[in-house]
């Protein structure tokens, strides 16, 4: 997958599930990777993908955005932002 912006000097968080049902039963698998905001691109292992059962899920690309804030009568400020973007997928 590849992206354009990000905050610099960040990462972002892509995270993928995928869910089959036999029956009574639910199995649902999952997998969080971490790249740096910076590369713009990233290929989930195969390896990764290979182990989800085939079944419908989705995909998401995250990337946080933590700045100092300071204002009169804090000790301490942290402003955070994320920005979110998932899709539904299916894995084979």
């Amino acid at each position: 997958m590849t992206w354009t912006g990000g905050n610099p000097g960040s990462y972002v968080f892509i995270t993928g599930t995928s869910t089959v049902i036999s029956g009574q039963q639910e199995t649902t698998a999952g997998f969080t990777c971490l790249t740096s905001a910076d590369a713009g691109q990233f290929t989930v292992p195969s390896y990764i993908l290979l182990a989800l059962p085939a079944g419908s899920g989705g995909i998401g690309v995250q990337n946080s955005i933590q700045l100092p804030l300071t204002a009169t009568g804090l000790d301490i400020g942290l402003a955070d932002a994320t920005v979110t973007h998932s899709v539904a997928a299916t894995y084979k």
